[in-house]
């Protein structure tokens, strides 16, 4: 198992665009029988900092992810409205664990 951290970063006033880039790719993302979670995040401080924190079952499930044409159209429209390319991070998972989230109510 691996996870994946891509952090990108829209130019400014192209905040919401990005942000309607990156949510087209979580849908079709978790259909991928390797694609275990995926979670589109915002930073708090920062408008328009974004990460994708993912967990993919094998390398190969996330390489053959990078193939598939909706990441690819993506990869194609979004450079203009970024400062910088995506900085895209690879991790072993060394120690797995999650907590159910409960309902605080």
């Amino acid at each position: 198992m691996m996870m994946v951290v891509a952090v990108i970063i829209s130019k400014p006033g192209m905040e919401k665009q990005v942000r309607q880039l990156l949510d087209t790719l979580v849908a079709p993302s978790m259909a991928e029988s390797g694609c275990l979670d995926i979670h589109l995040n915002e930073a708090i401080d920062k408008s328009g900092t974004f990460a994708f924190i993912t967990r993919w079952r094998t390398e190969g499930d996330f390489d053959r992810h990078l193939s598939t044409p909706y990441v690819k159209a993506f990869l194609d429209k979004v450079p203009s409205l970024l400062s910088t390319p995506p900085a895209v991070q690879r991790w072993t998972i060394i120690a797995p664990a999650s907590k159910n989230s409960r309902d605080p109510g």
